[in-house]
Order: structure tokens, then C-alpha cells, then sequence
């Protein structure tokens, strides 16, 4: 082990830590309450592997547009990646959670569902574009598979739970400006109605622009989040916009070769468009040689967004009450891609845009009893959904590059098109009941969850229409807390989850028609069964919460590639047998006089394949192999300092072990460890404002190169020479100064 990662296990396993948290505005604390404000709980009296972050405060540490799912990497058992510095990049974006990735975990805003988080995504779309990070309020994570009510179909190895900001009771406004390397610029304006005869609202927008670090191109943001809420005697009436559009120019996938040969600052060949020509004509065809998939001229993704929910909150007589939204969502995007494979008339190269576009309604109904023990709940999450995706060529001349970055619609070819309607409907029943004075809280209940799937082909014939269906008529989960005293609590807890299938270009329709028909009857869900128990303890100065988990993964699905990835040329869906996971997560939480709050975490996880499999025939000898992109240790530390009246340091260190990306283990990266800092000053505000911040933060403090994105392409089974282009590097050093005005 290097002498920075056993620096961060000693200090992991010498200064114990943890985390917690409440949604209180920022803007509404002095820098004493801050320092109270744990950055992750234990997850006080709950049943399960529960933790939770309150955003305001924990984004004290990063700058102002930091992603959620970055917020969740200082947590146990959660690694995440991306290749930019804020966790937005969609195509670099990399979080799993026990070894689960996060097509395989389950997220929701408000309850509402955001789908499995691919960049082609078919049923949801990047927290991110679904709501401003200055808007959230509190993150919940749960490690082991989630909780009945999570309206997911993906979720077996945990659910991120996304929680909003209400409006504010009182008028008002707050501006958010910040500036920072690779001329970024995020500004963000929040605009407050306060209460009146219990209505209150807020409009909130936002408009962030970078370059890129490397390269050339820029990937920007433009969002707006409005929320309204009534509050009546028994009734409460919420209702939620969003309107997001994204632009972002691509960073090249790499691999271990060519990341050797060419290092971490190698990238797209725009500007340059004749190096691009060049390249096409001398390195891919008609005498390709690997260094063709090295570089093209741009890759970039477009994304627009809208979603909208509206919640309905009733008391009923008897204790009973019912909660209801109903949602919608609408997405439209591409990805464009330079192609050196398809030529155009006057030139070796063509435009190749991938369109995506999603049309989902849902539903989400839950009745409640209140007894005087126990809480039972009811309730379900009916789902329609219509994702269509379609590729089409663009022609492309020597003299003009494509450079414009709008929406294309003007196609040479259309290379194939389809269409799925997708219907879900999952319903649950839980109860909890509380027992011998409080000390035993005991949970229990079942989901049902039905998918149906129709896909029909729009255009071409490359790709698969028909039929599937996933069912599961009970998926049991049961936990449990004891506690034995007001500073130790047990609890333990068993779930089972499945995953449905994936409509889209990765999913089991992304083949011929004839092996669609020959394997559709033979194709099973992903299913996982998780187990977890562990130990919380409280003390005066210092909060420990430990957790041990084993997980059976069964029935995984993967692409069994027949050409390049970059391709696109249909590839075989199989079930290749389980995976087994064990391991470990240790929180600690330490304060350390008035002034000093030092939090760490520290997983150790061991997730292998169990079968091996066949491809074309041929044995593959996965068994006995570590999961791809699966760290097997992870260690964080995080220290809040006191500096002065109105000051604070906060710094932070994590180290990533060691990624394989190859299914039989021969090839990997290696680990690494990042530091960040944020320096906070909180003066007197002046008497034009309520509220005065200035944040100077660091990320990547002390400069490394790294890895970031393992898989950015899929995996091969095997890759001893380090051919696969699906590596992202990580972003170098990053300064930014932001002011918060509160008025």
C-alpha cells in the first residue's frame, strides 16, 4: 500500500468518524450552528444501512454546482467518479455502490423516480438536469437495496433519495456567483414569495458555463426550478418545475495504451479538422490500425429536459392519511459523434447522431395508518413510458467542420429507429412496529412489480422488435434495531430486489431479430438478495456506526460485444451466472475541542464473479474474478476547522484502490488519492443584505493524474494490451471563489 492510502487507514482507524443532518437553511445559522451540523448520520433508530446528507451544509466543503451523487462519495461503501470537476459530466459520471453500478441502484426526487442513470438514458434523467444542487435540501442513502416505497425497477444495491427545498416562509432573495479555472462561471438566482394565507413560492435560475480543461469545446447549463406550496388544515398541496438544457463537448475515451503513449492531456482533434481527415484517411480505412479509435474530430451530448410533479397530502379520519403525486417527464437529446468509418462525398468522415426522446407519466399513491405501535403503508407507482431511439448519418464537406452544436435533423441515412412503450407497476405493503418502550422497532412488508415491454422498429432492420415481460409477485424485506442503551443500538436487515430490463440501445431489443427470438424466452432479470447487520455507538465527542453486508447477485445480464463499442453493431444479451459480495463500512465522527470536527470512512469490499461463461462458444474464466470498476478498499477523511469568528477550513482526502477493467482481471488501473479544500468566510453582512458568504475552493488539490472513469465503453473480457478505449482522466487542479448574498 502506498504511504498516502496507509496515511488515510491509520487516520481512519486512530480518529473515528461519521456524519448527519437536517435541511435548515444555510443562510438561517451562524458559523457555532454550523459547526454542530453533522455531515452524514448514523442513521439514528433506523432499521437499516441509512445515512444522510444535509446539502447546504456539506457543500461548504466543495463549490457552489457540485453534483449530488459527488456529495454521497464521502459516505461508506459509495465510489464515484466523473471527469470534470463538479460531477456533472454525463458521459464520465461513474457511482456504484457495493459493487453495484448505477444502472443497477435507484434514485428519485421527491419520490419521483429519475430512472437508472445511463447516459442513453430510457426512464430518467442525471439529478443534475432534474434539479439546481442550490435547490436540494437533504440526500438519503441507503446501501442495501433500498426501501419498499422507492419507485425504481434498478435499485438493487441502494437508492439515492433526492429531497428538495421548500419555499421560504419569508420574501426574499439569494444571488450565487462564482468564478473559477477554465473560465468557468455559475450564476444562480433564487427568487422568494414568502407565506401568504399559507401559499408560498420560489423561481430559482441558473446559467453554468465552463471550457472544458482539456481540448477544445465548453458544457453548459441552463435551468429553471420554480416550487409552490400550500398548506391548509389538513390538506398540503406541493407542485415542481424543472426546465433544463445541457451542452457538453465530449473528453476522449482512452485507453491503457494509449493513455501510456499519449498521457492524460491527450483529447478530441478539433479544432483541427484537417488532423481529423487526416487520420481517417491514413489509420482507419480501408487499413485500420488501432490508433484510428485514439482521437475524431468531437463527440459532444445535447439534453432537454422538462419535469414536473404535483403532490397532494390529505389527513383522513382514523389516523389514516394519503400522500399522492402524479409526474411527468419529457426528454429530448443526442450524442454526435465524427465517425472515420463512414465516409461523405468529399470528405473521409460523417456526422453520427444518436436521438433519444422520453415521454413518461407516472403515478404515486400511498395510504397511511398511524397507530399507536405501528405505521402501515400502502401503496404503489404505476409507470407509462415512451422512449424512442434513433441513429442517423449527417453529410459532412471538407470545408466546413461541425462545429455547431444545436440539434440535427437533417439526415443522409437513418441507420435504424425504435420505439418502446414501457408500462410498470409496482405495489408494496410494509408495516413497522415499535416495541418494549421504543428499544425494538421492528420492519416488515413486500413489493409486487410487473414491466411489460413493446418495442416496434421505426426504420432499419438491424435492431429487434417484440415482447418481454418482468414479474415478481414478492420481494420480502425484514430489519430490525435494538437498543441496548442511549449510546449503543444493533440492527440487521434482509431484502430482495430485481432489476428490470433496459429498453434502449443496452438493453435486450440492442440485437438481430434472430437472436432476439432465440434467447428472449431464456433471458432472466437480474435479481440480489442482501443481507446486512451492524452496531451504531454514541458518545459524548464521537459517533461510530460499523456495518457488515453480504450480497448474492444472480442471473447477469451482460452484452456480449460482436465489434468495436463505438460501433454500434448488435451485440448478444446473456445471463452469465452470479456475483458474490461481502463487506465492510466503518463512519466515525469526532469533535475535537470547540473548534474541530474530523469525520472518516473507511469500506473494504470483495465482490467476484462466481461462474464463468461462454462466448461464441468459447470458455471464459470469469469465476473467482473481481468485479470490473469495484475498488476493494476505500478511505476517506474530512476535517472541519474553527479558524476565527467567521472562518472555517474544511479539507478532505479519499483514496480509491485499484479498478479492473476486464472481466478476467488483466487489466487495471491503478489507485489513487484526491484532496480537496475550501476556505469559508461568513462577515457581518452589510445592511443591504441578510446574508454575506465567500468560498475559496480547490479541487484536486495537490494536482495528480488519475484515472477517473473506468468503463466509459463497457468492459471486454479480457484486454491484456490495454486496447479498450473506455478511460476518462480525472480533472487536474481547479480553483474557484464564489459569493453567496442573501437578501
Amino acid at each position: 500500500m502506498k504511504p498516502a492510502a496507509r496515511l488515510l487507514m491509520l487516520l481512519a482507524l486512530a480518529q473515528p468518524a461519521l456524519a448527519g443532518a437536517g435541511a435548515q437553511d444555510l443562510f438561517e445559522l451562524d458559523l457555532e450552528d454550523l459547526l454542530q451540523i453533522r455531515l452524514g448520520s448514523v442513521g439514528v433508530g433506523g432499521t437499516r444501512q441509512v445515512q444522510r446528507i444535509d446539502v447546504r451544509s456539506e457543500a461548504r466543503r466543495y463549490p457552489p454546482g457540485t453534483s449530488a451523487l459527488k456529495l454521497l462519495d464521502r459516505l461508506p461503501g459509495v465510489h464515484f467518479t466523473d471527469a470534470d470537476p463538479w460531477g456533472i459530466y454525463g458521459w464520465g459520471k461513474r457511482l456504484s455502490i457495493r459493487g453495484f453500478s448505477e444502472t443497477q441502484l435507484g434514485f428519485t426526487l421527491d419520490r419521483i423516480p429519475l430512472g437508472d442513470l445511463s447516459y442513453g438514458n430510457h426512464n430518467g434523467l442525471h439529478p443534475s438536469r432534474a434539479v439546481s444542487p442550490e435547490n436540494l435540501a437533504l440526500i438519503e442513502l441507503s446501501q442495501g437495496g433500498g426501501t419498499l416505497e422507492t419507485a425504481s425497477t434498478s435499485n438493487l444495491g441502494g437508492t439515492v433519495h433526492l429531497i428538495s427545498r421548500d419555499p421560504a416562509p419569508q420574501a426574499g432573495a439569494q444571488v450565487v456567483e462564482s468564478l473559477g479555472s477554465h473560465r468557468a462561471r455559475r450564476s444562480f438566482v433564487r427568487l422568494e414569495s414568502g407565506e401568504h394565507a399559507g401559499l408560498s413560492a420560489y423561481l430559482s435560475l441558473l446559467r453554468h458555463a465552463a471550457d472544458k480543461w482539456k481540448g477544445e469545446g465548453t458544457q453548459d447549463l441552463d435551468q429553471l426550478n420554480g416550487k409552490l406550496r400550500w398548506v391548509g388544515e389538513s390538506v398540503r398541496l406541493t407542485a415542481f418545475l424543472d426546465v433544463s438544457r445541457r451542452r457538453e463537448d465530449d473528453y476522449v475515451d482512452l485507453s491503457l495504451r494509449s493513455l501510456a503513449a499519449r498521457g492524460f492531456d491527450w483529447d478530441y482533434y478539433r479544432p483541427d479538422w484537417q488532423a481529423a481527415i487526416r487520420a481517417a484517411r491514413e489509420l482507419c480505412v480501408p487499413n485500420y490500425v488501432v490508433e484510428c479509435d485514439d482521437a475524431y474530430y468531437l463527440g459532444r451530448g445535447l439534453r432537454d429536459d422538462e419535469l414536473g410533479y404535483l403532490a397532494l397530502d390529505v389527513e383522513l379520519a382514523g389516523r389514516w392519511s394519503l400522500a399522492q403525486s402524479v409526474y411527468r417527464h419529457r426528454d429530448h437529446g443526442q450524442g454526435h459523434w465524427v465517425t472515420p468509418y463512414v465516409p461523405s462525398a468529399t470528405v473521409p468522415l460523417s456526422l453520427r447522431v444518436s436521438d433519444y426522446r422520453i415521454d413518461r407519466v407516472g403515478w404515486l399513491p400511498t395510504l397511511r395508518r398511524d397507530g399507536a405501535r405501528d405505521r402501515l403503508e400502502i401503496g404503489g407507482w404505476l409507470e407509462d413510458n415512451r422512449h424512442d431511439f434513433t441513429r442517423f448519418l449527417v453529410e459532412l464537406d471538407a470545408e466546413h467542420p461541425p462545429d455547431r452544436g444545436g440539434f440535427r435533423n437533417d439526415p443522409r441515412e437513418v441507420l435504424f429507429g425504435q420505439r418502446f412503450d414501457v408500462r410498470t407497476r409496482q405495489f408494496f405493503v410494509q408495516d413497522r412496529w415499535v416495541l418494549a418502550d421504543g428499544r425494538l422497532a421492528l420492519d416488515f412488508g413486500f413489493k409486487t412489480v410487473q414491466v411489460d415491454y413493446a418495442a416496434r422498429r421505426l426504420a432499419g432492420d438491424r435492431f429487434a422488435e417484440g415482447r418481454l415481460r418482468v414479474r415478481d409477485g414478492f420481494m420480502p424485506k425484514l430489519a430490525m434495531r435494538w437498543r441496548g442503551s442511549e449510546r449503543l443500538e444493533w440492527f440487521a436487515a434482509y431484502g430482495e430486489n430485481l432489476a428490470a430490463f433496459r429498453a434502449g440501445i443496452s438493453g435486450p431489443f440492442a440485437t438481430t431479430q434472430a437472436a432476439f427470438d432465440a434467447l428472449a424466452d431464456q433471458l432472466r432479470p437480474e435479481s440480489a438478495r442482501t443481507l446486512e447487520a451492524g452496531v451504531r455507538w454514541f458518545g459524548g465527542r464521537t459517533e461510530v456506526a460499523l456495518a457488515l453486508y453480504g450480497v448474492r447477485f444472480d442471473d447477469r445480464l451482460i452484452e456480449i460485444r460482436s465489434d468495436s463499442a463505438i460501433l454500434g453493431t448488435p451485440n448478444v444479451f446473456a445471463n452469465v451466472g452470479r456475483v458474490h459480495t461481502r463487506g465492510v463500512e466503518v463512519a466515525i465522527q469526532q469533535h475535537v475541542g470547540e473548534n474541530l470536527e474530523w469525520h472518516h470512512t473507511l469500506t473494504l469490499n470483495d465482490s467476484r464473479y462466481v461462474d464463468d461463461y461462454f462466448s461464441a462458444g468459447v470458455r471464459v474464466p470469469t469465476a473467482g474474478k473481481t468485479v470490473v470498476d469495484t475498488p476493494r478498499r476505500l478511505l476517506g477523511s474530512h476535517l472541519i476547522w474553527r479558524l476565527a469568528p467567521g472562518w472555517d477550513l474544511q479539507l478532505g482526502a479519499r483514496y480509491t484502490g485499484r479498478r479492473f477493467v476486464s472481466f478476467l482481471n488483466d487489466a487495471e488501473v491503478s489507485s489513487f488519492v484526491l484532496a480537496d479544500a475550501a476556505l469559508n468566510w461568513a462577515p457581518l453582512p452589510p445592511r443591504w443584505a441578510r446574508a454575506l458568504e465567500v468560498q475559496l475552493a480547490v479541487t484536486n488539490l495537490l494536482d495528480r493524474d488519475y484515472v477517473a472513469t473506468v468503463g466509459s465503453n463497457g468492459f471486454d473480457a479480457s484486454d491484456p494490451q490495454g486496447l479498450r478505449h473506455t478511460l476518462l482522466a480525472g480533472a487536474p487542479r481547479h480553483v474557484f471563489l464564489s459569493v453567496r448574498i442573501g437578501f
